[in-house]
């Protein structure tokens, strides 16, 4: 299921089958938000990739690092900063969202889409947001 907010979030996929934020994300992805949420003074995407591929035994590329946590950081999740380096500048990345904060923002954006869908129950679904 694709679901459309007009949040930060413009889109997500919400697989049902799965628990927690595997529902809208990959093993790596959540790992990589859960590395970040747990850093205190931010990480580039180096340290993200070398945790994952080192501590968490997950295989994955540092290319696919760098797009998700830039794509987390477009939609307002993490926040990007900006800082020079030997090779011109490279980003460190911040929660801007806790994890409980995130957990709810989709919960909002999957109760304001279906209410978009299903008139019958837009009184129960606005009561749910507005809680």
């Amino acid at each position: 299921m694709t679901v459309y907010g007009t949040c930060a979030m413009e889109s997500l996929t919400l697989d049902v089958e799965k628990e927690g934020l595997l529902k809208v994300h990959s093993d790596y992805e959540v790992s990589a938000l859960k590395t970040v949420w747990n850093s205190k003074e931010g990480l580039l995407t180096r340290d993200v990739w070398e945790i994952l591929n080192n501590q968490k035994n997950i295989q994955i590329s540092r290319a696919s690092i760098i797009n998700f946590l830039q794509d987390m950081a477009d939609k307002g999740i993490l926040r990007a900063v900006e800082e020079p380096c030997k090779g011109g500048s490279r980003k460190r990345y911040y929660p801007k969202m806790t994890e409980s904060e995130y957990k709810e923002y989709i919960v909002k954006t999957v109760i304001k889409s279906l209410m978009k869908d299903f008139d019958e129950t837009k009184e129960v679904l606005e009561q749910i947001i507005s809680n």
